[in-house]
């Protein structure tokens, strides 16, 4: 799933603002771990 900045932005709390450089950062932190997360889950299915 690929969220765009618009659509980060309006999932933030009403009154919340945030530089776009902020969220991206907040995005890509959570890309970073998604994927880490995704490279575990294969290595673990791997190992069974």
């Amino acid at each position: 799933m690929t969220l765009t900045l618009e659509q980060a932005r309006e999932a933030l709390p009403q009154g919340y603002e945030v530089s776009d450089k902020e969220l991206e950062d907040v995005l890509a932190f959570f890309y970073f771990i998604g994927e880490k997360a995704y490279e575990q889950a294969r290595k673990e299915a791997r190992d069974e």
